[in-house]
């Protein structure tokens, strides 16, 4: 596969663009594609404001280089940030991106990124939650990046779950008042007040 991406740049006139886009393999003969853009009457602004949350997988992209670098992690990084898109991982347990990445991805417009994945726990695990997060939250207050995270769980859940959620929600709640709760759920009067995303 090859991706191609277009960056018009600001003032280029609207409407279709035709270029031929050759291809020439080291092992292969040249093949020649014509690539149409279409260009739109206005210009994105730099900075995004819309937020995602996205699932990038370590494991995944090990896999495929056979092996995971800091370079192929950045390289992505770039790309997803690139094409608007936050590089986190709503179901990884630990915060992605980084500590160490961060500073390279608010810089290249990171607006939101998943600190953990969570379910219910039980008094163990809460604390271990506890300690890492708030870990995070000097880091991230002390860089004016707080309000970019999130907390994700119970992915998809059912309402006979719906109390497993309220509890430990509503115990996160207690213990960082204003770091946002996600879930993918239908908004409904059960769970008011204990998803705020």
């Amino acid at each position: 596969p090859i991706w191609i991406t277009v960056h018009p740049k600001e003032g280029t006139p609207a409407g279709v663009h035709r270029v031929d886009v050759h291809i020439k393999p080291a092992n292969a003969l040249e093949t020649v594609l014509l690539l149409e853009v279409q260009v739109w009457d206005f210009a994105l602004p730099k900075e995004s404001h819309l937020k995602t949350a996205f699932a990038l997988f370590d494991h995944e992209l090990a896999a495929w280089y056979g092996g995971y670098t800091p370079e192929i992690r950045r390289a992505y990084y770039q790309f997803l940030l690139d094409h608007r898109i936050n590089p986190t991982n709503i179901y990884s347990g630990r915060p992605v991106p980084s500590m160490d990445d961060l500073p390279f991805c608010t810089e290249r417009g990171l607006n939101a990124f998943s600190l953990a994945y969570t379910h219910n726990k039980d008094e163990k695990g809460r604390e271990e939650l506890k300690a890492m997060l708030k870990e995070h939250e000097t880091f991230l207050r002390e860089k004016g990046w707080w309000g970019k995270a999130y907390i994700y769980g119970f992915d998809e859940i059912l309402p006979e779950k719906y109390g497993e959620l309220r509890d430990m929600y509503g115990w996160l709640k207690t213990q960082f008042l204003d770091l946002p709760r996600m879930c993918t759920v239908i908004p409904n009067e059960d769970l008011r007040g204990y998803v705020d995303i």
